[in-house]
């Protein structure tokens, strides 16, 4: 099948999901279940589904927004569900059949691998289990804590990288987005005790 992305833009869009993705990690204070997106995303070679183009969601006729896909191959082989419920808990069934229907609706020429990722204690439905054909792949707290290190060490070893520099032709921004990058950025150089402002990209 040909391809709906070419080669060129697909690396962009993946170096700079993977460049978001190591930068939020490093900074840390992430919701477990956001961190385990990006974790998956880094560890399986997916794209956040933020971060994939609009113009191939648009293509699949998929929704922009994140409506059940966590993060997807760019070639359209893997998608990606995370979950991590604390204490054991099970993932209701219903948050999982929207990611199902969603990645086997992509149409008959694509059929990706179905992965839900989750942490060491969180539980599928039985009925998933039986018939979703997905993979479960855990991921332990030694995992996770690895990925942070590694994440952290990137940080170290980069400092003072501008992850939204990294070129990434399939989603640039706006001239007023631009604008107000520039604005919040001389505002925060600024040193100014005023801490309660409001911006709206």
């Amino acid at each position: 099948t040909a391809s709906l992305l070419s080669a060129a833009e697909a690396a962009a869009a993946n170096r700079a999901a993977r460049l978001k993705a190591l930068d939020a990690l490093a900074a840390g204070g992430l919701r477990p279940g956001q961190e385990l997106e990006l974790i998956s995303a880094l560890d399986l070679g997916t794209v956040p589904w933020s971060e994939v183009p609009v113009s191939l969601k648009q293509a699949l006729e998929l929704p922009v927004g994140d409506h059940g896909i966590d993060s997807l191959a760019l070639n359209l082989t893997v998608a990606v569900q995370a979950k991590d419920y604390t204490n054991g808990h099970s993932v209701p069934l219903e948050r999982l059949t929207t990611f199902y229907f969603l990645a086997k609706s992509m149409s008959e020429l694509y059929s990706p691998q179905l992965i839900v990722a989750t942490n060491a204690s969180t539980k599928l439905p039985q009925l998933w289990k039986q018939r979703a054909g997905a993979e479960h792949r855990r991921y332990s707290a030694e995992e996770i804590e690895a990925w942070r290190l590694r994440a952290r060490d990137w940080a170290a070893q980069h400092p003072g990288t501008e992850v939204a520099s990294a070129p990434n032709s399939t989603s640039p921004r706006w001239p007023h987005q631009e604008a107000c990058l520039r604005a919040c950025r001389k505002f925060l150089a600024s040193g100014s005790q005023q801490r309660d402002c409001f911006v709206q990209i």
